[in-house]
């Protein structure tokens, strides 16, 4: 059977389901506020969740980057594997967050690009941008 989990607050059981040897499965492609993973989506930085990358680290399970494209009329789908991530490919890297975010994202990203017009638009995936950087140098007068 299947268990919905809501978006917040249920990282708790999202961990109890993988130490048990569930699986889980999460929709990836939402804003993530200003404290996300900020990586390239479409040649722009987007803030990423990254509890995806963080669990599968630290259960080391894999990740599977899933679509269900329609492929024909009527309600005819097929289920495509986009990518496999292994974390353990990533051990020992002081980026391994990152680049598994970056990676499942770009994952994502090429089958969008397969099947644009079945992509759903209506979020503001860009919502929020990483800060700024400021300069250490003086601001003339």
């Amino acid at each position: 059977g299947q268990k919905l989990l809501a978006k917040k607050g249920d990282f708790d059981q999202m961990t109890n389901i993988l130490a048990a040897g569930g699986t889980i499965a999460t929709l990836a492609d939402q804003d993530a506020g200003p404290r996300g993973q900020f990586v390239d989506f479409f040649g722009r930085p987007a803030s990423t969740h990254k509890a995806i990358a963080l669990l599968a680290m630290e259960f080391n399970v894999p990740m599977a980057v899933v679509g269900v494209p329609r492929v024909g009329k009527p309600m005819k789908y097929q289920v495509v594997c986009e990518d496999i991530i292994d974390p353990q490919e990533y051990e020992g890297r002081p980026d391994a967050l990152h680049a598994i975010t970056q990676r499942y994202t770009s994952a994502l990203e090429r089958m969008i690009r397969k099947y644009p017009e079945q992509y759903f638009w209506l979020h503001r995936r860009w919502k929020h941008q990483p800060p700024v950087k400021k300069s250490k140098q003086p601001q003339a007068a």
